[in-house]
């Protein structure tokens, strides 16, 4: 049994494309689904404005914009990795993660 859950968490050689089709459809839903998430529960009963930073040290200290840099890293290292897993080249995979 242990064996059989080892193949499916190993990375497949060439391109599985069931797993990439897995990761693409997963990541898309997890994401669309975020943002309208966020949207309904979290900016619903603020005003849209257009982009702008604020200085926020006498309340944060800017540490949400740490917070966010640190996300977007490791969300996009896991997208990274979940390609390389469905067989995605490295070099195709290596490139989505530096966007």
């Amino acid at each position: 049994m242990y064996s059989q859950h080892n193949n499916v968490l190993k990375p497949s050689d060439t391109l599985n494309s069931k797993r990439r089709n897995t990761v693409v459809i997963t990541q898309s839903a997890v994401g669309g689904l975020t943002l309208l998430a966020l949207n309904q529960l979290w900016y619903a009963d603020y005003q849209r404005l257009k982009f702008h930073t604020i200085d926020d040290n006498s309340e944060w200290l800017q540490m949400d914009k740490l917070g966010h840099v640190f996300s977007a890293y490791q969300l996009g290292k896991l997208g990274a990795q979940s390609l390389r897993w469905s067989g995605v080249s490295e070099k195709i995979s290596y490139r989505m993660e530096q966007l």
